[in-house]
């Protein structure tokens, strides 16, 4: 009887110790999960300091700066053409041409009354210096020719149509032997080496726009700059808006003349700002705030946001060139949580 109360004594204690033994080993693993969870990975950047800017953004079509479109003043064909687009082309030179005999320019008649008016002229001219006519006679000899030159310079420029402009030609709208009727478009004369757009402003934007403000134009994935040359103070009749001129160096001539483009302005400009993106802080009823790691943990640093552009905001004050900054993990942290660093 003894030996089978001895027996099962012992194996109590046996159980009993084995139960103690594994609730020892699921202490010591909690406490090392506890240990390993304590330390949140974040990922950190040096703040340094940035130039803060602030942009407003446009759409606008680009011209050449010095550009004239030229149409028919005659009902006609089309003769002749002594260009092609991407020719450079001095202003006054005779870009394409029509028939002399075309019936609607009348050339020939415009031609005899103005060589019959030339030789009246020149004959009274004559008779006058010599006192053989009137000063009134002269008088009325020279309006007459005068009035038949401008009207065959009319009758010659609507037959040899010549560049309004000194630049490319952009645009050439006939062929030859092609019919035209008064006003038809024919052709397209740009100096695109510098470009110009206009924009329309709306009124919670139009102080922030000053003369001599840097400006970029973006088509296709090719940019230009330029600068604000001109900011309308009062408003356009027509649009309603207040208005703006801007112009763009395109001596490269990478961007053509007529496109759409996107238009940004840069409308002010801080050096030495620190600037924090809005996913690098956070904001609450009680302001706005960041961490920072100090050795292995996390400070809460309170900040004071200025102005902003998109998602990317000037901190006033709350943080220094010396700070290490959490960018990743912020929303897992408080005040002196212990952190891991995971960049690379």
């Amino acid at each position: 009887m003894k030996k089978m109360l001895f027996m099962l004594i012992s194996l109590t204690v046996i159980i009993t110790t084995s139960c103690s033994d594994r609730g020892n080993d699921s202490q010591e693993s909690s406490q090392l999960t506890v240990t390993q969870e304590e330390a949140i990975p974040v990922k950190v950047k040096n703040i340094k300091d940035e130039t803060f800017t602030q942009f407003q953004n446009y759409t606008a079509v680009l011209h050449g700066a010095n550009e004239a479109t030229k149409t028919s003043s005659l009902s006609g064909m089309i003769e002749d053409i002594y260009f092609n687009v991407g020719d450079y082309v001095e202003k006054d030179e005779v870009i394409l041409s029509f028939p002399k005999d075309t019936s609607s320019a009348q050339y020939y008649q415009s031609l005899a009354s103005y060589e019959a008016a030339e030789k009246t002229y020149n004959r009274m001219k004559n008779l006058f210096a010599s006192n053989g006519i009137a000063r009134q006679d002269f008088d009325q000899a020279k309006t007459q020719y005068e009035v038949q030159l401008a009207n065959w310079n009319a009758v010659s420029d609507m037959i040899e149509v010549k560049a309004p402009v000194s630049g490319y030609i952009t645009q050439l709208s006939v062929d030859r032997q092609d019919s035209v009727s008064p006003g038809d478009t024919l052709f397209t004369v740009s100096d695109y080496q510098t470009m110009t757009a206009s924009i329309s402003i709306p009124d919670s934007s139009i102080a922030a726009l000053k003369d001599g403000q840097t400006a970029e134009a973006h088509w296709e994935g090719y940019s230009i700059t330029g600068e604000v040359i001109r900011v309308n103070l009062s408003k356009d009749a027509r649009s309603k808006a207040f208005t703006a001129q801007l112009l763009f160096d395109n001596s490269l001539f990478i961007i053509p003349s007529g496109v759409t483009a996107s238009i940004r302005i840069r409308t002010l400009e801080h050096g030495n700002a620190i600037v924090l993106h809005k996913d690098e802080f956070i904001t609450d009823t009680s302001g706005s705030y960041t961490y920072v790691v100090k050795k292995d943990y996390a400070e809460k640093r309170d900040i004071t946001l200025g102005l902003h552009q998109g998602f990317y905001y000037e901190v006033e004050s709350g943080l220094t060139e010396e700070d290490t900054l959490v960018t990743e993990g912020l929303m897992l942290l408080d005040d002196h949580s212990k952190v891991v660093i995971i960049n690379g």
